[in-house]
């Protein structure tokens, strides 16, 4: 297999995955060829059968989030070969914990008496906005995911080969191989909405926001009547008329409930929004 170039302008770019080893303060880093990305979020609920109730009266308990990640780690040269498989290792040893009463000895830890868990083996995830705490900015340390590990795959690609290394005793480095691994993520921030309905991480999760039908246009409202005859009328009446919307019929309800037909997502609003925004600046 001849060696090509593996996408340094991509990991300058921000497209890497990263791990960052709470315990230790140490960061790890891969370019993101990604083979498998699954967002899954559970919610549970207590069930309790009621006699004469044809339905169980539900209380909600918690919702739990679960990423299944897979990704290729390529070698461009020996060297990238080399550093891949150290890179690799050193995160397999994330999912260790840190122990008291070691010490190191020719470079292996020696206990010198009972062995106890000093830190879990934590780790955050950042991978730019899909694996972030709220936007793609930052790094693993900053901005990554607090995660548990409840399953990780090493597997090389055989077919490919092996870079092998006589320098220093016999020693073969994959040119490809696989990463996989399921993550629990816990998170260090608040979620779901206040009682007046803001959202308490409002880029949650994947650095996006947006609100519901019901509250675009009340949020927009303001910003329009403060615009006035610059956006082309006398505020959100005039707004409404150029979205083609008839006056009365779909503005926001007084209780911020949805209005119905009225579609802020839609590509004619979208667009029309952007130009009617442009002319108030």
């Amino acid at each position: 297999m001849a060696y090509i170039d593996t996408g340094l302008k991509q990991k300058a770019q921000g497209q890497k995955i990263e791990f960052y080893h709470i315990p230790t303060d140490q960061t790890i880093q891969f370019k993101a060829f990604l083979t498998d990305f699954n967002d899954q979020f559970t919610s549970n609920w207590e069930s309790e059968e009621v006699y004469g109730r044809m339905d169980p009266i539900q209380t909600f308990k918690s919702t739990k989030r679960e990423i299944t990640l897979g990704f290729d780690v390529v070698a461009g040269s020996a060297e990238e070969a080399q550093n891949n498989l150290s890179s690799i290792s050193a995160l397999i040893k994330f999912l260790y914990p840190t122990y008291d009463n070691q010490r190191v000895d020719s470079g292996e830890a020696v206990s010198i008496g009972a062995n106890t868990i000093a830190a879990a083996p934590l780790f955050k995830v950042k991978f730019m906005n899909l694996i972030s705490r709220s936007t793609s900015g930052g790094t693993a340390k900053t901005n990554g995911l607090v995660c548990t590990c409840n399953g990780f795959g090493f597997k090389p690609e055989l077919e490919p080969g092996f870079v092998v290394d006589n320098r220093h005793g016999q020693s073969i480095y994959p040119k490809l191989f696989n990463v996989s691994m399921t993550l629990t993520v816990l998170h260090d921030h608040s979620l779901g909405f206040t009682t007046d309905g803001k959202a308490a991480m409002p880029l949650f999760p994947y650095g996006q926001g947006g609100g519901t039908p019901g509250t675009f246009l009340k949020d927009l409202q303001g910003a329009m009547d403060a615009a006035g005859p610059a956006a082309g009328g006398s505020g959100m009446g005039s707004f409404l008329n150029e979205l083609g919307i008839p006056a009365g019929s779909n503005v926001p309800p007084s209780d911020g409930s949805s209005p119905g037909r009225f579609d802020p997502d839609s590509p004619v609003v979208k667009a029309k929004t952007k130009t009617i925004t442009k002319r108030s600046t």
